[in-house]
Order: structure tokens, then C-alpha cells, then sequence
């Protein structure tokens, strides 16, 4: 089981993926699980779900800029990799249920703690494991420009 511990590491270069603008993007994602982290400790639960709305957004983005980067340098892996997405994308639908179920402050509070730990946990598992595969393949076969 997930620790649901506050703790979203600052971006870092040890986890670039060899792509300024993807790395960008994924900076931009962690940016958003701090402000989150921040929010919780504040018990500011009034402004929670729309950070979560915000950070849904950037993510999904992110992983649509990711795909067509992939897909225009001819990632062996691309389908693969999308259905990895695709799983993720559904945890945000699971993820915006269980925020907008109406809950009083305190659950709310927890919910906000359990998904952020089960975000943080699963973008740093995507980009140190799956995303780790085509950083050579991305370094040599694409171009550096932004989609």
C-alpha cells in the first residue's frame, strides 16, 4: 500500500528524458504536485480540487506531447507505450471521481494526501522505468523542437 505521506520531490535533471520540452513539461507536473503538497499542509481544502484539476490538465498534455514527439521519431514502442497512458488516464478519471464525490474538509484532505502520493509515485515510476526505454532512442532520432 501507497504511503499517503506528503513528500513531491523537486524535478531534477536525474530524471530527464533527454528532451528539453518533455522535460519541461514533466518540471511543470512536479511544480504542480508541490503547490498540492503545500495546499494539504495549509488544510486549505477550498482550493484542492481545482490544483488537482490543473495538474489532471498538465498531465494529460504532457502525455499527448510525449506520444507525438514518439510517434514523429518513430518510437519502436509507441503503441506500448500508449496503452501505459491509457492506464493512466483512466486513474484520472478515478482520480476527479473520488475529488468532486462531495466529501466534508477532513476526507477531502485525506483523499487530496492518497492522491498525490499515487501520482507522485506513478510519475516517477513512468519516467525512471518506461520512459527511461526511449531516452537513447529519443536523444538520437528526434528533433528538439516543442509539439
Amino acid at each position: 500500500m501507497l504511503s499517503t505521506d506528503l513528500t513531491s520531490l523537486p524535478w531534477s535533471s536525474e530524471i530527464s528524458v533527454g528532451h528539453p520540452a518533455l522535460d519541461g513539461l514533466n518540471k511543470d507536473v512536479f511544480d504542480l504536485l508541490a503547490v498540492i503538497e503545500s495546499t494539504v499542509h495549509r488544510d486549505d481544502a477550498e482550493s484542492i480540487v481545482g490544483q488537482f484539476s490543473q495538474l489532471f490538465s498538465t498531465l494529460s498534455h504532457a502525455l499527448d506531447v510525449e506520444e507525438k514527439l514518439l510517434g514523429a521519431c518513430d518510437y519502436p514502442e509507441l503503441e506500448c507505450h500508449i496503452t501505459i497512458h491509457d492506464q493512466v488516464r483512466s486513474y484520472v478519471h478515478a482520480w476527479k471521481r473520488s475529488l468532486g464525490a462531495g466529501h466534508n474538509h477532513a476526507h477531502l484532505i485525506r483523499t487530496a494526501r492518497r492522491i498525490h502520493a499515487e501520482v507522485t509515485s506513478w510519475l516517477i515510476q513512468h519516467i525512471q522505468g518506461v520512459d527511461a526505454l526511449y531516452r537513447p532512442y529519443m536523444v538520437t532520432h528526434s528533433p528538439l523542437t516543442a509539439i
